[in-house]
């Protein structure tokens, strides 16, 4: 493809990123003078207003259309597969219920929307708006089928940690958001301590996940969220960090025993949401706690369908704590705090 996977998508599209990549691609001594001179071709004609949006569209659909072609849905699921028996130095037929399903979603079509280049490792140190308060009543039962669920990334360890789950499971739609949290659970796993597993996140991110962009808090506003594009490093190694000595090693424990799984999920797949709740039953999983991030302040008309799908999670652990990040209340301030609810009958969204 002549654009990276992680940088092909709409945004990127729009805003001349593929003339800058084609660029940045002709300064690369590796290439052959053929692919040279096709990118220099390329950034001519992406140089321009306008001709540059229809250009870099049509190449995006290219790209994208190689892509699916190369690299079937069948494709995918034994890939995920073979990687997960690799993981855990296991046969592929041993795999339990929750890593074959982990394989199934990967059929699921890609779709161009879901392509986001953003990786919201978002750290709160659960210090917002009482929910560390809310989350220590959890830590009561250390029952082993205990588990959190969430989408995004880093604020799940720092609520797992907190509840003192036995078992983390991240669902996102986003390919890129999915990807980093794989790349995540194989670290913890192959690392022996936290300095190796921060220093090797960031080497296989900037190699994978090229021109993601990383933002750490939950920003007050529209402009500062703009601003709020932290490096990796940064984030990793904040004061109070979940992948501190102690915190790598908890995380690292949950995912050497293979209780940390990741799902390319759609909340609006009614057929996903069914099997998901079907198998994590079969594992006897109690959802402790759920995070919804800040969902429920983009869906807009579609609170219906979202409802019902996290009342469907929910229905065996009726008791379950939903945390989420939600408009402000508080009219002298903006932007998104953390809340919690343990409505036993339902979801409300904001």
């Amino acid at each position: 493809m002549s654009i990276a996977e992680s940088k092909c998508n709409l945004i990127n599209a729009l805003n001349w990123n593929f003339f800058t990549e084609h660029c940045s691609q002709v300064a690369n001594g590796n290439l052959t003078v053929g692919s040279k001179c096709f990118h220099i071709t390329m950034a001519t004609l992406e140089f321009f207003p306008v001709i540059s949006q229809i250009v870099s569209l049509f190449e995006l659909f290219v790209n994208k259309i190689i892509y699916l072609l190369s690299y079937s849905a069948v494709e995918r699921e034994t890939s995920i597969k073979a990687e997960l028996a690799k993981l855990y130095n296991i046969e592929v037929e041993n795999l339990s219920n929750l890593d074959l399903l982990e394989s199934e979603y990967e059929k699921e079509p890609l779709i161009f929307d879901q392509c986001s280049n953003y990786i919201f490792t978002a750290l709160s140190h659960v210090k917002y708006n009482g929910v560390l308060e809310s989350l220590q009543d959890r830590c009561k039962d250390n029952s082993s089928k205990k588990c959190h669920i969430g989408v995004a990334s880093f604020f799940n360890f720092e609520e797992a940690l907190a509840t003192k789950v036995k078992k983390i499971i991240i669902i996102d739609k986003n390919p890129n958001m999915v990807k980093f949290n794989r790349i995540v659970r194989n670290l913890l796993i192959s690392c022996d301590n936290d300095q190796e597993f921060k220093a090797q996140l960031v080497k296989r991110c900037d190699r994978e996940l090229q021109g993601c962009k990383y933002y750490g808090h939950f920003s007050k506003t529209p402009e500062e969220h703009h601003l709020n594009k932290n490096s990796l490093s940064s984030i990793l190694n904040e004061e109070g960090s979940c992948f501190d000595e102690k915190g790598f090693a908890e995380l690292r424990s949950i995912a050497r025993n293979r209780n940390f799984h990741i799902f390319r999920f759609d909340f609006f797949n009614e057929d996903q949401v069914n099997t998901f709740v079907e198998r994590v039953n079969q594992e006897e999983c109690e959802v402790n706690t759920m995070f919804l991030s800040n969902m429920s302040t983009w869906i807009q008309d579609n609170h219906g369908p979202m409802q019902k799908s996290v009342n469907k999670i929910k229905s065996y652990n009726p008791n379950s704590l939903i945390i989420e990040a939600v408009n402000s209340q508080d009219k002298n301030k903006k932007g998104l705090e953390i809340r919690c609810s343990s409505s036993s009958s339902r979801w409300r969204p904001s």
